[in-house]
């Protein structure tokens, strides 16, 4: 994970502390609605942050013979559709 990515995680467990503490003065009758609104844009922010820092994910290997087969498929109707146009 990047640093960036580590930064949106830290934004994201920040925001779920602040709103604890939204939800423990909603239950002591007294709302801080500062904390909410700081919380959900927290959450939000660092979600964006790390959506747009993730690493690209890794080709899995199990279907390893059903791409090579798929992409070998692909190139024969390629080369049959030029033969047809030549």
């Amino acid at each position: 994970m990047t640093v960036t990515g580590r930064v949106g995680v830290f934004i994201i467990f920040m925001s779920l502390i602040v709103l604890l503490v939204y939800s423990l003065t909603a239950q002591a009758d007294q709302p801080n609605l500062t904390a909410l609104f700081v919380g959900i844009i927290g959450l939000i922010l660092g979600g964006i942050v790390v959506w747009r820092n993730r690493s690209p994910q890794e080709l899995d290997e199990r279907f390893r013979s059903l791409r090579t087969s798929k992409a070998a498929r692909a190139e024969k109707k390629k080369i049959k559709k030029e033969q047809k146009q030549g």
